[in-house]
């Protein structure tokens, strides 16, 4: 409102059509009215449509308002005109109009216009893509190997490409991955998954990525098919085999808890699951335990080595070498370092300074040093299998005296030694006077010094004197020997003497020469020998005793020869009381041995009777009493059994008595029996004593006395001896004697040599079926040799597998429970003579010994089935519906030996 002067106005702005009507200005005292037409306008936009930019599938409301209402409105996009639905939501309200666009994508930008009537107002949408982002991640994944490994996620707009990746290593399709996209979900497939393919996984769009951890555990590997006990023959091959539960795992291989090391003995491979140990060349020190382990599993087997029978590539050959030299007899065995022993006839030979035992690989020498004529003869290596001989034959130079005998003169009593030396030590020789053969005695002693021969001549008597030689073969030397006579004197005379009344008393002179008569006197009186008075004359010495002495004995006594004499005075004291210091003790003798009974009286000189029973015991030649200052000795030779009894040792009223026991001595009861036997054959000997358990008997075979051992085993049972010799052999013939103390019985040994044996009827090649008995014949030209079986050069034992049989002349084998192992050359060996035939072993097919059962289980719980093959090694497959079923955490499948299951 406005007042300019009197002019007064009043101003409407933006008219309506609500503003018709009538206006009046009114004063105080009066008014003025006037109307108002609105002329109506069409309806316009008072606010128009604005430029939005919105993100892909996001919702967008465009707007405007009139200037009044409108009876209708309409929307375009572009020229095309928009209908009212789920996409574009119209709406009008009062003087307002929108459109709500829904779900908007890239598509949908443009320009978007409002027209009502002429009017119109137009705004642009634009509709930025949306950021890509993970609706869902990658998730961590822990499984075991062996199955498909899945990783997935969702990105949040469908076909985008993205790229895999483990770790900073591209992925790409193939055997391994497989990558795959469906819509907004992206997968990565892990085939056939192992440990190794555990790490760290990224699915990458652009700058995003999902990162997801996958581990992977191993399966616990497990022997499906363990390893087996093997029996190899030496310098053979053995293989060792086992499969594992997975393939690819490295395994270790052990002997006796140690490590194997690969070479060219031992070379050990892995194929897929199967792992193998190859042992070349094996040897007795490759037996053992040998064990297969992964981790903490372990399968173990043992290996058996039989050892190759030790033969002779090249026998001992037969030697001749000169007496002096060394000889060295040489063989070749079949294996090197075999053991052997080397003998001379029965007797074993030890190294030392005669004997040089050396081994070289497979050559065995025995060296004989500085070999004498007593080295002559047969020789034996000897293997535990085998054995070969030679003859050593010593050829001997020809003999002569290199220090000849030199004439002698002695005098008569005196000894004289004729001495000469042979250019060869430890020959027999023979010594002669004139033409008489001397023998060896205490006259005449004999020695052989090695190569210095001895004759001695002991108290040379003037008869000895001659012409004396010693003889080799042909060759002799000669010397004479010449005895002067010595004159007859006293060269000792009697000496005084003084006694114990009762005791003894010896005279005692020696003259120049042995052998003279000579008397005994007691002053005027001539004495006898007996009674008290015991007269000897030994060589040049002559003795009168007399005994229990008395006061009477007291005088001067004589020893006289022609007219010469000596002269001496005996003495007696009186004696005392006397008792035993050392009494009498019994003893227990063998009959034929001698017994000793001694006592000592308190005084020396007192004479002691000594009595059986009540008998007095007479001196003889095989009772014999001494007496020694105080001691008395009564002694019995060669004990009779009659001569058991009670003894006793008198003397002035005081006794000592013992008893004496007799045992009878051991005799021969039954005497030993000649024996012919075959060679090789053994020969026994028996002989029974009168006593049981007597141990200190010894057999002779020859000359020779025998040693307990391998060859000739000696056995004593109660009162029975006896005697083995096995493997005898002609050169043994002879007498073989057993001999305890003075008891002996011989008989006589006679070795036959064995006739070579035959074969009449040869082994023939057989087929057989697997799991039957096979058998191999052989007729022998023999009733009694048993035959030698061998396969493949190793000979067979009886046992479960073998069974060797004889009847009469035909020599079976029967081979039990065949397998296709046992094919192979079987051979027989009679010793003489040997054949070979072959053994083929027909194989049957595998079948099922027990089938597969039907099982019924709960749901959720498991279930396992069991069968069992008929033979070991088969490789087997399990199927479900004709499809193959595959080790998995839901089938496990394990087989031991024949037995098979599936859980």
């Amino acid at each position: 409102m406005k007042q300019d002067g009197r002019v007064t106005k009043l101003v409407i702005n933006h008219v309506e059509e609500s503003d018709a009507g009538k206006y009046t200005c009114k004063t105080k005292d009066s008014q003025s009215t006037a109307e108002l037409t609105v002329v109506e306008l069409p309806p316009s936009f008072k606010i128009l449509l604005a430029n939005q930019e919105v993100t892909e599938g996001s919702g967008v409301v465009l707007r405007c308002e009139l200037t009044k209402p409108a009876s209708a409105v309409e929307w375009r996009r572009g020229g095309e005109l928009l209908k009212n639905g789920d996409k574009y939501q119209m709406r009008k309200k009062d003087l307002q109009v929108e459109m709500k666009v829904a779900d908007l994508c890239v598509e949908d930008s443009g320009d978007y216009t409002c027209i009502c009537g002429e009017q119109r107002t137009t705004a642009e949408i634009r509709v930025n893509e949306r950021p890509i982002k993970f609706l869902q991640d990658l998730k961590n994944i822990q499984v075991q190997e062996g199955g498909v490994v899945t990783l997935c996620c969702e990105l949040s707009q469908p076909g985008v490409p993205v790229q895999w990746t483990k770790g900073d290593t591209v992925l790409s399709n193939g055997d391994k991955y497989q990558i795959k996209q469906s819509g907004c979900i992206h997968e990565l497939h892990i085939r056939k998954s192992l440990p190794e393919d555990s790490g760290t996984y990224s699915c990458i769009c652009d700058e995003i990525k999902s990162t997801a951890t996958t581990i992977i555990t191993a399966i616990p590997v497990t022997f499906k098919q363990k390893l087996k006990n093997q029996e190899a023959v030496e310098e053979g091959c053995v293989t060792l085999r086992c499969e594992l539960s997975k393939a690819g795992v490295p395994v270790e291989w052990r002997k006796d808890a140690q490590l194997v090391k690969e070479g060219e003995k031992i070379q050990t491979k892995q194929e897929g699951r199967v792992a193998e140990m190859l042992i070349r060349n094996v040897t007795l020190a490759d037996s053992g335990e040998y064990s297969c382990s992964v981790g903490t599993v372990v399968t173990s087997a043992d290996i058996k080595v039989r050892a190759l029978p030790v033969t002779f590539t090249k026998e001992v050959e037969n030697l001749e070498v000169r007496e002096g030299d060394g000889g060295v007899f040489c063989c070749e065995l079949s294996k090197p370092g075999a053991p052997v022993d080397w003998r001379k006839g029965r007797v074993i030979l030890k190294p030392g300074y005669k004997y040089e035992m050396k081994q070289e690989g497979r050559v065995t020498k025995l060296i004989i040093n500085n070999v004498e004529e007593s080295d002559a003869g047969k020789y034996t290596c000897k293997t535990t299998d085998s054995q070969s001989t030679a003859e050593l034959t010593v050829r001997a130079p020809p003999v002569t005296f290199k220090t000849k005998l030199r004439n002698q003169q002695v005098e008569e009593e005196n000894s004289l030694t004729l001495s000469c030396e042979l250019s060869k030590p430890g020959l027999a020789v023979e010594w002669r006077k004139g033409e008489e053969l001397l023998r060896n005695n205490f006259k005449h002693q004999m020695k052989n010094r090695n190569s210095v021969m001895e004759l001695t001549i002991k108290n040379a008597q003037l008869e000895d004197s001659g012409l004396y030689s010693c003889f080799y073969g042909d060759v002799k030397t000669t010397a004479n020997v010449t005895i002067t006579p010595i004159p007859l004197t006293f060269k000792m005379g009697l000496k005084n003497q003084e006694a114990p009344e009762g005791g003894n008393v010896s005279l005692r002179c020696e003259l120049s020469r042995a052998g003279v008569p000579v008397q005994w006197w007691k002053g005027e009186d001539q004495l006898y020998h007996g009674g008290r008075y015991q007269m000897t004359l030994k060589g040049r010495v002559a003795e009168m005793t007399i005994r229990n002495i008395q006061p009477e004995d007291v005088g001067e006594y004589s020893c006289a020869f022609g007219e010469q004499k000596t002269t001496a005075e005996v003495n007696v004291r009186a004696a005392a009381s006397v008792f035993f210091e050392k009494e009498l003790e019994s003893q227990t003798v063998v009959e034929g041995k001698s017994v000793l009974f001694s006592c000592e009286v308190s005084s020396p000189n007192v004479p002691v009777t000594w009595k059986k029973g009540n008998t007095v015991v007479e001196e003889g030649e095989r009772c014999i009493v001494t007496k020694k200052g105080p001691s008395h000795t009564l002694q019995i030779k060669k004990l009779h059994l009659e001569d058991a009894g009670e003894f006793s040792c008198i003397t002035r009223g005081k006794k000592t008595t013992a008893k004496l026991i007799v045992r009878e001595r051991v005799r021969i009861v039954t005497e030993l029996q000649d024996k012919t036997v075959t060679a090789g054959e053994d020969a026994v000997f028996v002989c029974e004593l009168s006593h049981a358990d007597v141990s200190e008997g010894v057999w002779w075979l020859g000359n020779s006395p025998l040693q307990k051992n391998e060859m000739n085993q000696m056995t004593c049972r109660g009162r029975q001896h006896r005697l083995v010799l096995t493997m005898t052999t002609p050169e043994e013939t002879g007498t073989v004697a057993f001999v305890v103390g003075e008891e002996r019985t011989s008989a006589r040994l006679l070795v036959v040599p064995k006739p070579k044996v035959l074969l009449e009827e040869k082994p023939k090649d057989t087929v057989v079926m697997e799991g039957e008995t096979a058998t191999l014949s052989c007729t022998t030209s023999d009733l009694t040799t048993l035959v030698t079986w061998k396969r493949n050069h190793v000979p067979l034992r009886n046992g479960d597998k073998y069974e060797m049989r004889k009847d009469g002349k035909v020599n079976l084998l029967l081979i039990r429970d065949v397998d296709p192992l046992d094919t192979g050359v079987y051979s027989c060996d009679t010793g003489d003579m040997q054949s070979t035939a072959k053994l083929a072993v027909t194989e049957l097919p595998p079948f099922f010994q027990e089938e597969l059962q039907s099982v019924e289980a709960e749901e959720g719980a498991s279930a396992t089935l069991y069968c069992e093959l008929s033979k070991l090694g088969v490789p087997v497959q399990w199927k479900k519906n004709s499809l193959p079923l595959r080790a998995s955490r839901k089938y496990e499948m394990r087989q031991d030996g024949c037995f098979l299951q599936l859980h």
